[in-house]
């Protein structure tokens, strides 16, 4: 089996990947390459420009600048848009979580993340990650889920506690997870399974 990985970085999003514009523009693209995928075709220059008014990325662009402000010290007001994110898309999004470019929610209600992710995280309705019991607000990273890249959270996903997912995980709906996860693993409630041949099934969670 695929080692756990111990190096996830969690680092800002900003100081890894450029500004708070450029972290949006990863999102938009994300979104116009989820869409095209979609529909068989690239979207059309109306769509393009409608893209940026969807609900997916409005809620992905007031994470971003909730993060921006939360990183400059504006505490207060991140935590504020944050709360406007929360009543505009029904997505509760931590101002101090750490999440890489591409993010994709294609359907923002019931999501709550606090933690960190890499690149192209897909959080899918009512996914949760977070740690075992926090306020609304504040809860310190280094005790909430850490991500890696290409990590896809289905429709009603738990990941919980100070746990380690590896990249390219692939999580179906209702998985609860509460212990790491190593790389290259899809998983299908209640089980856990390798994409690579030579490892077993594992449990997960009862």
């Amino acid at each position: 089996m695929n080692q756990l990985p111990t190096n996830v970085n969690l680092a800002s999003a900003e100081e890894r990947h450029g500004g708070i514009l450029s972290l949006i523009a990863s999102d938009v693209i994300r979104y116009a390459q989820q869409a095209q995928a979609f529909q068989g075709h690239k979207p059309g220059l109306l769509r393009q420009t409608s893209i940026l008014l969807t609900p997916s990325l409005i809620c992905c662009a007031l994470y971003r600048l909730a993060h921006a402000l939360h990183t400059r010290g504006s505490i207060r007001l991140g935590r504020a848009v944050a709360r406007a994110n929360l009543v505009f898309s029904r997505a509760l999004i931590e101002p101090s979580a750490r999440i890489g470019p591409g993010l994709y929610v294609p359907h923002p209600p019931g999501i709550v993340f606090r933690g960190s992710a890499g690149r192209n995280l897909t959080l899918y309705t009512k996914a949760i990650v977070g740690p075992l019991g926090a306020p609304a607000f504040g809860a310190a990273l280094d005790i909430c889920p850490r991500l890696g890249d290409d990590v896809t959270l289905g429709v009603n996903v738990v990941v919980a506690g100070r746990v380690v997912v590896g990249s390219r995980v692939q999580m179906g709906p209702g998985v609860t997870i509460l212990r790491s996860v190593p790389s290259d693993v899809a998983i299908i409630a209640p089980y856990m399974h390798a994409r690579g041949a030579r490892s077993a099934a594992m449990r997960v969670a009862p």
